[in-house]
């Protein structure tokens, strides 16, 4: 029979055996594939794997109609690969900055939907708070609080804005998020948009990817207010954001491989402020513009009493 002392041993040892970052790498691949060789992949189609026989597509599709189909694909799965990462940083960064015995029990006990949103709430804000800077030192130099110093917050900067950018994304980006997660209510695409005011001066101006879906707001304690929101957004800028995701993912796991298994810590790859500067000021120029349309209100269900 198993002691329970040597669970945590034993969790750790399987948990840190496998990589992470590989199934998120391997996602990005496919999907920068898709976006610049789609034809060639198109005609890759039909094959075998195993038993089954992966047949092409049997529409018949005009090369506009075929970039058209790739455009929309790259957009949706770019938004979506990037909420998936981003949340999983924050939870690895979580699990791991908390100086748990067993990170994998930490990150798969925080299910409470409010307790997440608080913490990343705390992440997002513009003053990192005591716990983050401190919980950054445990899961990404593998240093106690009373080690730290000057020098290693500054290292730590960096990867403190990214988490921080990370956590504005999952939760800004929850309706959007949800409606391609839930029923894929979300509809990818190219528009362009340009309105004014009655005098000619502009009120919304944007061109090229974008991605609408709608979205409630509590405006009273009785009804819902529903919108159809429409943001224009960047492939290319939401894959860039997912690659420091996936950054700060596979140092926190160096990190965690050194302290839970006494595998060599060897290199850290820790991002560098440059390489943060371009990315956040790159995704943040092309995802500016949002055009939010009131379509009607829901009466809210009332709430259930707590009385027996």
């Amino acid at each position: 029979m198993t002691d329970a002392k040597d669970w945590p041993t034993r969790l750790n040892a399987s948990f840190y055996d496998q990589d992470p970052t590989a199934y998120f790498r391997d996602r990005m691949s496919l999907l920068a594939l898709r976006a610049t060789r789609g034809p060639d992949l198109t005609d890759l189609m039909g094959f075998r794997w195993g038993s089954l026989l992966v047949g092409r597509d049997p529409a018949q599709r005009s090369p506009e109609e075929e970039a058209e189909r790739t455009t929309r694909f790259v957009v949706a799965e770019s938004q979506v690969l990037l909420h998936h990462a981003a949340e999983a940083a924050i939870r690895t960064f979580l699990a791991h900055a908390s100086n748990a015995d067993t990170p994998w029990l930490a990150m798969s006990a925080l299910q409470n939907h409010r307790e997440f949103r608080d913490r990343v709430a705390e992440l997002a804000a513009p003053a990192a708070p005591d716990w983050v800077r401190e919980g950054a030192g445990w899961a990404l130099l593998g240093l106690a609080p009373a080690a730290m110093d000057t020098d290693a917050e500054a290292v730590l900067a960096p990867s403190l804005r990214v988490l921080q950018a990370l956590a504005q994304r999952v939760n800004g980006d929850a309706n959007l998020y949800n409606s391609a997660k839930h029923g894929m209510t979300l509809l990818p695409g190219i528009e362009s948009v340009a309105l004014e005011t009655e005098d000619g001066q502009p009120l919304v101006c944007a061109d090229g990817t974008r991605v609408t879906y709608l979205e409630r707001s509590a405006t009273s304690r009785a009804e819902w207010t529903w919108s159809q929101t429409t943001r224009w957004v960047s492939p290319q800028g939401a894959f860039s954001l997912t690659q420091l995701a996936v950054l700060l993912i596979e140092a926190v796991w160096r990190v965690a491989r050194w302290r839970y298994v006494d595998v060599p810590l060897g290199q850290v790859r820790l991002v560098d402020a440059s390489l943060v500067d371009t990315v956040l000021s790159e995704f943040a120029a092309a995802d500016t513009a949002r055009l939010s349309l009131r379509i009607g209100t829901q009466p809210r269900p009332p709430r259930k009493s707590n009385t027996g």
